[in-house]
């Protein structure tokens, strides 16, 4: 059935209350399990302007109509610049308006949150989660990826591409040894064939003239 937005239903099962990378995400989860959901969301669609398609633009975004121009206040430590706090006030949030680096964060991590009692949040309970959500378009580096990345899911995750020299050396002498290039706690990329790679066009956007969207 398709959705009239000058005819809203007068219930939903479920309400969310911004479209950013978290409900984007429930959101097409719960249409999926077949609930009626209505999502909020301050600012507009944003699909086919040209300063979030074009991810070479994503630093001129925080400028725009698509974020909330929050800043933090001026301090002496920061010689009393109020630095900007770039919030995405468009369809997906801060994960339409992002660098699109894509980081897990590293396994030690969340193994202490399951040691501190977060039962279930350890990075082996994670991964599966992960695995799900990526497409992973790397290498397979001998079997190694086929464990840690995904295929198929709705993320189009990358490598980023080889640096020039100088910046090679410079992020590996700024590295923590405790990371290595490869690992999947090492950033990557989302990338959509030189478009930006939206989390609403995996989550919220394919349900978009869903009743239950």
């Amino acid at each position: 059935m398709s959705f009239d937005p000058h005819h809203i239903p007068d219930a939903f099962d479920i309400i969310i209350v911004g479209s950013g990378s978290g409900g984007s995400v429930v959101a097409r989860r719960l249409v999926d399990a077949g609930h009626d959901v209505l999502v909020l969301e301050a600012g507009g669609d944003g699909r086919g302007d040209p300063l979030l398609e074009d991810p070479t633009r994503w630093m001129q975004v925080g400028a725009s109509r698509h974020d909330w121009g929050h800043h933090y206040a001026a301090h002496p430590a920061t010689l009393n610049r109020a630095i900007p706090i770039p919030r995405g006030r468009v369809l997906g949030g801060c994960g339409t308006t992002n660098a699109m680096m894509w980081y897990r964060g590293h396994p030690a991590d969340y193994d202490r949150w399951r040691d501190l009692g977060c039962t279930g949040w350890g990075f082996a309970e994670c991964l599966p989660a992960f695995r799900a959500c990526e497409d992973w378009a790397g290498e397979d580096r001998g079997g190694a990826d086929c464990a840690l990345r995904g295929r198929g899911g709705p993320l189009k995750v990358a490598p980023p591409p080889p640096p020039p020299p100088r910046a090679r050396a410079e992020r590996v002498e700024g590295v923590s040894p405790c990371f290595r290039e490869g690992d999947p706690s090492w950033p990557t990329s989302r990338t959509g064939r030189g478009t930006r790679r939206r989390k609403p066009y995996s989550g919220a956007s394919p349900v978009g003239g869903h009743r239950r969207a």
